[in-house]
């Protein structure tokens, strides 16, 4: 007798990895303190967040901190207990004792800091974060299979990681590959581990916690604030005649004490900066699970889609705005007033080409295509860079504040020239998603998109 086939409610095909998630999972990893919630989907309105850390009972958070042996090999503390101790008069004379000094802060590391602001650590960023993440994620699997015992961890789970929203997409790259070493997921490409903003989760917790205000409703403008141990994050959703206007000596008399020029300050005073009050200010139940249960809430609203294909009317995140112009080198004719010293063979000129452009509001699960054709028939492989800027466009691959982000790899079985490819790119999702297939026989193509990272991080996207 043949299974059932396993559809969601849209009648769509689910692979068996989509189909298998029962509980969702939520990890706030913050700079300074990180937390989780956990809810299982036969049960969505009952959101658990974690209250138990190593024997220590009633905190919904730990701190991010780690502990090494005098080798830095391994961890032999995390979170509170990792922090530093007052010595006593024999600890200050042992000779090692400065190489127990708690690490921290190593998540500053995937930020765009410069250098001289980040922390200097002992161990490398990223051995620092796997760590971390490795033993919380102990917690974590502890408390699912106390909660849960047939639920199988790796089949079962999907994981959403927060981000602050200024990580780049080599960030977020790096954070997988730190997850798969922390055995978080089985498969470093493993769609059971998604990512979303902090500022994200944080609105949808509001959203869906602060009843009586009416924040789904279209045309309801509000500011989320969150006051972090190391950021303040400010999200807003308006209207464009809207103004927002903060009474910050009375909403957070703190502030104004960092206005430490005289100039700045009597210019802040004489527009009336700190003259006007929001109508209604709001704090959440929990304020400090907020981001953690907003992941959650989140991972609710894709566990029963495609993965690979969230669909908009299912999550509630269906757009995004782009913080980067994406686009790829490719080659043309040099003519008349193009540069003589970027001539090529062939009387060829490489250029960039924009596929996407910062600040467009794009739909979470829109593709850019392009069309691709060998250029020799017994060709076996394409490759395309791929780069990014914050500037709106780019003329040249090479210019200033052009990077490049990797190089998209594409396996062309067959032979002959009448393989037309279609390749596309997803940029509204957390993590940049590639495909390609034969435009003739709709065969799909191995893709791989290799990060330009210095461990040369692989990732097979679709």
């Amino acid at each position: 007798m043949s299974s059932p086939i396993n559809r969601n409610k849209n009648n769509k095909l689910l692979s068996s990895e989509e189909n298998n998630i029962r509980v969702v999972v939520g990890l706030d990893f913050g700079t300074t303190y990180t937390g989780f919630a956990y809810c299982h989907v036969s049960d969505e309105d009952n959101i658990c967040s974690n209250d138990s850390w190593n024997g220590d009972v009633g905190q919904l958070k730990t701190n991010t901190v780690l502990q090494y042996d005098n080798e830095y090999n391994n961890v032999k503390l995390w979170g509170a207990p990792a922090l530093a101790k007052k010595k006593s008069r024999r600890t200050r004379k042992q000779k090692n004792s400065e190489n127990n000094k708690p690490i921290e802060l190593f998540k500053l590391h995937l930020g765009d800091l410069l250098d001289e602001f980040k922390p200097k650590l002992p161990v490398d960023y990223k051995k620092a974060i796997t760590d971390y993440l490795r033993e919380i994620g102990k917690v974590i699997k502890e408390t699912i299979d106390t909660r849960w015992p047939n639920i199988d961890y790796f089949e079962n789970v999907l994981l959403v990681i927060t981000v602050p929203a200024e990580f780049s997409d080599k960030a977020k790259a790096i954070m997988r590959i730190c997850a798969f070493d922390a055995e978080l997921i089985r498969e470093k490409y493993s769609k059971n581990l998604q990512f979303t903003t902090e500022p994200e989760a944080a609105a949808i917790y509001c959203m869906s916690n602060l009843e009586g205000h009416d924040l789904t409703q279209a045309g309801t403008n509000f500011m989320i604030v969150d006051c972090g141990g190391g950021t303040v994050d400010l999200t807003t959703r308006d209207d464009p005649d809207f103004v927002y206007e903060v009474d910050i000596r009375d909403a957070a008399p703190i502030l104004e004490q960092h206005v430490i020029d005289d100039d700045i300050r009597k210019t802040l005073d004489d527009d009336e900066w700190f003259s006007s009050q929001v109508d209604i200010i709001s704090v959440p139940t929990r304020p400090i699970a907020a981001i953690s249960r907003g992941a959650a809430i989140y991972g609710l609203s894709i566990r029963l889609n495609d993965l690979n294909n969230v669909e908009n009317d299912e999550c509630i995140i269906s757009s995004r705005v782009l913080k980067y112009t994406y686009g790829i080198s490719y080659c043309t004719k040099w003519k008349e007033g193009d540069p003589e010293n970027r001539k090529k063979h062939g009387d060829l000129i490489e250029k960039f080409h924009r596929l996407a452009e910062r600040g467009t509001k794009t739909d979470i699960n829109r593709e850019v295509t392009k069309y691709f054709a060998p250029v020799d028939c017994y060709q076996t492989q394409a490759k395309h860079k791929l780069y990014y800027t914050q500037a709106y466009d780019a003329e040249y691959c090479d210019e200033h504040g052009v990077n490049l982000l990797g190089e998209l790899c594409i396996e062309l079985p067959g032979s002959g020239l009448d393989r037309r490819l279609i390749f596309g790119l997803t940029f509204g999702n957390m993590e940049i998603t590639a495909t390609s297939k034969n435009e003739r026989t709709g065969q799909r193509c191995n893709t791989t998109f290799k990060f330009n990272l210095e461990d040369k991080l692989d990732l097979v996207l679709r």
